[in-house]
Order: C-alpha cells, then sequence, then structure tokens
C-alpha cells in the first residue's frame, strides 16, 4: 500500500457562545463534522491503495489559547486519532498566532519587575502556557517554544525528519506584533543534529507561517535571513498554514524549495470552504521524494447550506506533486561528458564547521555565509572534474563565482556580507585592489560605498597586461584586497612578491577579503610568517577541494584521463 500523510491547519477551535460573538468551529456546531471526514477520507484512501501514516498539524488549534479552548481541541484530536486507528505519535503539530494566551500574555508581562523590561513578545512560557499544557498531556512530553524539534518518520526505505518550527518568536498581545519570524538562534540549536544524526534522511519543514507569501503580516518577515541556514541544513520544503481561505490549498515551487500550504480546516466561516490536504508517495527520483497532492474540500448539502455535508476531492484546482529533496527540490538532468559536471555532493553537508577567520558565533555573518551558499546551489555554481589551469589553479574542483556576480540581489547580499567581515574584524584600509575580473566586481563595489581610493590587478597567468593594469597601485598603508576564491593562495603570493605590485609588500597591513577559501588552512600560517602585514578573512569557508600539484605530463589523472579534464589555460 501507499503511504499517505494528512496536513491539516487552522482549525480554530473555541467554546461555541453565540453571546459572546466567537465564530465556532464547525466541529463544534456540526455534531458529525469529524466524523464524516474520517468516514470520506477513509473511502478515498480505500480508492488510492494508500494507508494513513501520519497527521500535520500547522497551528492555530484553538481560537483564543484557553485552557477552555485546548480541552476541545484535545477531544477533537483523540476522535482523528482513534478514527484513523493511530497514536499520538503518529501526529506532528507546532503552534500558530492563535495558539497564544493574549490574556496571561499581557498580564505576565505587566506584572515583571525586570529591568528593562523585555518585551511582551519574549514572555514565551506564558504566551503559550496552555498550548505547552495541552502538548503533554496529548504526547506525553514537553513543548519548548525557542527549541525547534525533530520528528523521525521511516516507512518502506525511506527516511524523512519533519522539523517542526516555531514562526511566533514576535508574536505577542501587542498588535505591532502580528507577523511571522523565525529566530535564527532558535534554528541553530538543531543543527548539528540534522547534520550529524539525521545527516541522510530528507528533511520537511512543518510552520504556520508561509514564508512564500507577498503579505508581510501573513509571511515570514526575516524569511531572507534564516532562508539559507535552512536550505544549508537540507531543509528545502515547507507545510504550511495561517491563511484560511481555499485558495491557499497550493503548492509553489522555486529554483531550490517548495511550499505546500492549506486552508483553514474547520473554521465556520460562509466566505471560506474548509480544506484539508493528503499527501500520497509517488516516488524517488535524484534525490527527491514525489508526494501527489489530493485535496479535500467540505461541500455544502443539497439546500447550498452548510448541514452535514461531505468530503470531496477538489476538482477546481490541478493537483501538483509535493517534492521533498536532500538537495533542493530540482531534479537533476544528466549533464554530457563533454561539459563539467555539476554534483550537489561536493557542496557541504555542513556549514556548522569553525570557520578559522571569521568571528564565531556572529549570526550576522553566518547569515551571509549560507546566503552565498544558498546562491551556489541554485545556480549550481559548483563545477567537479580535473582543473589544469595554470600554475596555481590545479583542483578538482571550482566555483563559477561569476554566476554569482549578475543578479543585483545577490551583488547586494554579497556587498553587505563583506563589509559584515570589515565590521566584526575591524578592517581598516586607505586604499582598496581588486584581483581578477571577479575581485574588479567586488572591490569596485566596496570603493564605491567608501569612496577610498581604488585599483585593479589582473591575475598573474594572464600575460597580456597593458600599461597601467602593470603599473597599477594605491598610495596607502593600509590595503584592503578583494578577491573571489583562494585556494593555495599562491596568486597572492605571487603578487606580493611582483616587483611591480611592491606596494603591496611595503604597507603596514595588507588585508584580504574572499568569498571563498577552498584550501588547507595550514597554508595561511605559512602566509602569515612569511608576509606579517597579510591576513585572510573567508566569507564562506566550507567548500573544500583537493589541489594537484604535478604537472599536466606528470599527473596521472590526465595521462591516462582518469576524469573530466579541463584545460582553460595551458602553459604557453
Amino acid at each position: 500500500m501507499k503511504t499517505a500523510i494528512l496536513h491539516i491547519s487552522d482549525l480554530h477551535l473555541t467554546e461555541f457562545n453565540p453571546g459572546n460573538g466567537r465564530i465556532p468551529s464547525r466541529t463544534i456546531s456540526k455534531q458529525y463534522y469529524i466524523e464524516q471526514f474520517i468516514h470520506d477520507t477513509k473511502e478515498k484512501l480505500h480508492d488510492w491503495d494508500a494507508e494513513l501514516k501520519k497527521v500535520v498539524v500547522t497551528g492555530d488549534l484553538a481560537n483564543e489559547g484557553s485552557r477552555d479552548d485546548y480541552e476541545i481541541v484535545f477531544k477533537e484530536l483523540t476522535k482523528l486519532k482513534e478514527g484513523f486507528n493511530l497514536e499520538s505519535q503518529d501526529f506532528i503539530i507546532v503552534p500558530g498566532n492563535h495558539d497564544i494566551h493574549r490574556g496571561k500574555n499581557s498580564s505576565v508581562h505587566q506584572d515583571s519587575d525586570a529591568v528593562p523590561k523585555p518585551e511582551p513578545n519574549q514572555f514565551h512560557d506564558a504566551k503559550f502556557q496552555y498550548f505547552i499544557k495541552f502538548y503533554n498531556d496529548f504526547f506525553g512530553n514537553d513543548f519548548e517554544p525557542c527549541k525547534p524539534s525533530i520528528i523521525p518518520f521511516e516507512f518502506d526505505d525511506k527516511k524523512i525528519a519533519f522539523v517542526c518550527l516555531n514562526s511566533n518568536y514576535k508574536e505577542s498581545c501587542m498588535s505591532k506584533d502580528h507577523y511571522g519570524y523565525l529566530n535564527l538562534e532558535d534554528i541553530l540549536k538543531i543543527e548539528s543534529a540534522l547534520l550529524g544524526e539525521f545527516k541522510d534522511y530528507y528533511k520537511v519543514a512543518v510552520v504556520h507561517h508561509n514564508p512564500n507569501l507577498d503579505s508581510a503580516e501573513k509571511s515570514i518577515k526575516n524569511w531572507d535571513e534564516v532562508k539559507g541556514s535552512l536550505n544549508s541544513m537540507g531543509i528545502f520544503s515547507f507545510l504550511c498554514g495561517h491563511v484560511h481561505t481555499s485558495e491557499n490549498l497550493e503548492v509553489k515551487t522555486t529554483e531550490t524549495n517548495c511550499f505546500c500550504s492549506v486552508g483553514s480546516f474547520a473554521k465556520e466561516d460562509p466566505e471560506i470552504s474548509n480544506t484539508s490536504a493528503l499527501l500520497v508517495y509517488e516516488k524517488e527520483e535524484s534525490g527527491v521524494l514525489f508526494f501527489k497532492l489530493e485535496r479535500l474540500r467540505y461541500i455544502c448539502d443539497g439546500n447550498g447550506l452548510y448541514g452535514k455535508g461531505a468530503w470531496d476531492i477538489d476538482t477546481t484546482k490541478y493537483n501538483k506533486d509535493i517534492k521533498i529533496g536532500k538537495h533542493g527540490v530540482k531534479v537533476k538532468q544528466c549533464v554530457p561528458i563533454i561539459s563539467a559536471r555539476r554534483p550537489t555532493d561536493i557542496l557541504p553537508e555542513t556549514t556548522g564547521v569553525e570557520q578559522a577567520f571569521l568571528v564565531e558565533e556572529r549570526n550576522e555573518q553566518r547569515i551571509y555565509s549560507d546566503e552565498i551558499l544558498s546562491m551556489v546551489r541554485e545556480k549550481n555554481a559548483v563545477l567537479s572534474g580535473h582543473f589544469h589551469w595554470s600554475d596555481t589553479s590545479r583542483s578538482h574542483g571550482w566555483i563559477d563565482t561569476g554566476s554569482l556576480l549578475i543578479e543585483d540581489r545577490d551583488i547586494e547580499i554579497i556587498g553587505k556580507a563583506i563589509f559584515s567581515v570589515i565590521k566584526t574584524k575591524e578592517v581598516q584600509f586607505d586604499g582598496i585592489v581588486g584581483l581578477g575580473m571577479e575581485g574588479n566586481i567586488l572591490g569596485a563595489l566596496v570603493a564605491a560605498a567608501t569612496n577610498k581610493p581604488y585599483t585593479y590587478i589582473p591575475v598573474p597567468y594572464r600575460k597580456a597586461y597593458n600599461e597601467y593594469e602593470l603599473y597599477a597601485k594605491v598610495n596607502s598603508k593600509r590595503i584592503l584586497l578583494l578577491a573571489d576564491v583562494i585556494s593555495t593562495a599562491s596568486t597572492i603570493t605571487n603578487i606580493i612578491s611582483n616587483t611591480d605590485y611592491r606596494f603591496l609588500s611595503e604597507a603596514e597591513e595588507l588585508r584580504v577579503i574572499t568569498l571563498f577559501f577552498t584550501g588547507d588552512e595550514k597554508r595561511l600560517k605559512e602566509l602569515y610568517e612569511k608576509f606579517e602585514n597579510l591576513r585572510i578573512y573567508a566569507i564562506c569557508n566550507e567548500i573544500k577541494f583537493g589541489h594537484c600539484g604535478k604537472e599536466p605530463e606528470e599527473c596521472p589523472i590526465v595521462k591516462h584521463k582518469l576524469e573530466q579534464i579541463h584545460e582553460f589555460y595551458t602553459k604557453e
């Protein structure tokens, strides 16, 4: 039998009292609502030869987050559990903004005598007090508002890790705090587990707010800051809720990520159609799991009223696949042998490696590093093969940095990353040098922003210098040099040792910022001993390539054509 996962959201269960203006859930006003859902869904599962294995609930279980609300939540979810013959551990639940008790949040904030008094949104245990109790009663374990959880799920020979994220970090009793937000420090608490114990699992995030919406209130406000970190941990697919309309039940797939939203499952509102989603496993292809999305919609009775009603397949929308990938959701196509291969396995499985040249635990720099690694992934910018390009460029891989310097948004992120290093490492400079074509772009960017003197130096293996390039210099004692990739640092050594560029060796301070350092850190210690004025800082220190120290005629890989050989530059 096929494996199926049920995705529901936004139940908004609350005590029904017409006198207080509350909008009841259909589970309260319609006696057989849950029973009808179970019956109709079982019929569909039987038709598809599928078995329901997991239920994912993406928030807003309650309407006001009160103790009474969660008594109803517990009762209704127990009906689902027993109706589908499941256990509590087969449910995956994250809170929504309506799972906060704003009254409790307000009173605890007002009673706090802390100096200075924290913002209301920082009283996490208070605002989730009754959700925490429900969670403990339903699952038998604690819910920690500021620590994501990982729930493994195995079927057949497939392994999925559901990563439960709380996007209500900034939500509070204050209307100004009504937006989605993921706290990066919290996410990093599970990084080692995702890249260690769950390294070989497919990963999917379960979160209330949909990151892929234009509305700031309904989306995740800091999505651009955390997206790279999530992608670097292998999270590319997202199950979401928050928006009630049936139009929210859709799949949006970008180059790298897949977002699946579902509307309200039970809120009684004449302006919406209640919906749910069944994800039925179809196949695995090139590191991507495919689930067929079947939409179930609550249909009115024959009088056009929401009477007993029934659940049926929503044929008004095209049912797309839900994709869960280990290295993104795009299926990699075969590339002819005559071109460079672009495998994703060269990209780092972890960004948790200590970066020797960056300040440790600097979230700002970490964000930019992950953003740039995400760009590399999206643009397939890593090439594999055996590169014999010059005396200084012989390696088992190469990064196409030129592809990262085309779009305005990418250049802006890279520029911010450079200035983040300048700030955290307190780099002082009076002049700027760009090394090579890509370094020229980066150097010009920094020069334009700082109004400092600037010049450009071509890479040493290009002999066709013009007169200006040969004698380019800046009359500065503190120099900042921008490069795209440093591996053995032979290029840096060559230009510092070149008498035409004596101003580099004579500078009191020579600071180099590179997008990527792909070599051995021991090499840098040797450089620092040789050039006391030199320090090198890398934004991304995770992608590493092996270096070939042999001449082409001596290299067995080249000699016997054991791998794709790239000879962009010849010795002549």
